[in-house]
């Protein structure tokens, strides 16, 4: 196979993820990053019939993962019925969307839907993150992020997941705008087998700043060869 610097470069990234991501997890959920609203959410399949508590985006940091290491970002959950403890968590593996396996939401299911699901989590989160930044938005965007994993529609008014808070309207908002969105973020579950597993996002790199590794590759390569031919 002939690798053109694209590829390279692409290549090394993907190099330098995966060793990241053999290194020990480590992240810190502190609390809600917005503060908890008390929501009411009914559901059906193979997730509790029904859960009533605080909902929303949690302030977290993370390292050993690599590409979505961060001191300070919001963390959503996955599952419904899963908990855990505020301060430090281990015990977490990154996988990606498509070899997420532990859940089996609703009957949706990750399965063969796990990439689809992945996909449209990030166009979900690109649109809503920069909207949801306050209490009742942080609410709405995680019960969309429970419908998007749980159902197969796109509303909480019913279906394999349903909620009848004061924040259904929102959440519905945020899964039928983002629809059309093309997402910027790459999309990354934290997994454990005993507690509650999370989404982890971090920015696609823009073409631009491919051109730039490249062209950085290029004059590297430029003064090596300079060298070569004084030497």
């Amino acid at each position: 196979m002939t690798f053109s610097p694209n590829h390279i470069v692409a290549a090394a990234l993907l190099a330098g993820s995966a060793l990241a991501a053999q290194a020990a997890v480590d992240l810190n959920v502190s609390g809600f990053a917005y503060g908890g609203n008390h929501v009411n959410v009914v559901s059906t399949g193979t997730v509790p019939a029904t859960y009533t508590g605080a909902a929303g985006g949690f302030t977290a940091s993370l390292s050993g993962t690599g590409i979505f290491d961060s001191p300070s970002f919001v963390a959503y959950c996955v599952e419904i019925e899963q908990t855990f403890r505020f301060g430090s968590l281990t015990g977490y593996t990154l996988v990606s969307p498509g070899a997420y396996t532990q859940a089996s939401p609703g009957q949706n299911g990750w399965g063969a839907n796990a990439a689809a699901i992945g996909d449209r989590l990030g166009q979900l989160l690109t649109h809503a993150l920069p909207l949801a930044t306050n209490s009742a938005a942080s609410t709405a965007l995680q019960l969309a992020i429970w419908n998007t994993v749980y159902d197969i529609d796109a509303t909480v008014a019913g279906g394999l997941f349903s909620d009848t808070s004061a924040f259904a309207a929102q959440a519905d908002a945020y899964m039928a705008n983002s629809a059309a969105t093309v997402s910027t973020l790459r999309i990354g579950i934290l997994t454990n087998a005993a507690h509650q597993d999370f989404i982890v996002y971090a920015p696609v790199p823009e073409p631009s700043t491919y051109a730039l590794m490249v062209a950085g590759l290029g004059v590297v390569g430029f003064m090596a060869r300079r060298r070569q031919r004084r030497g």
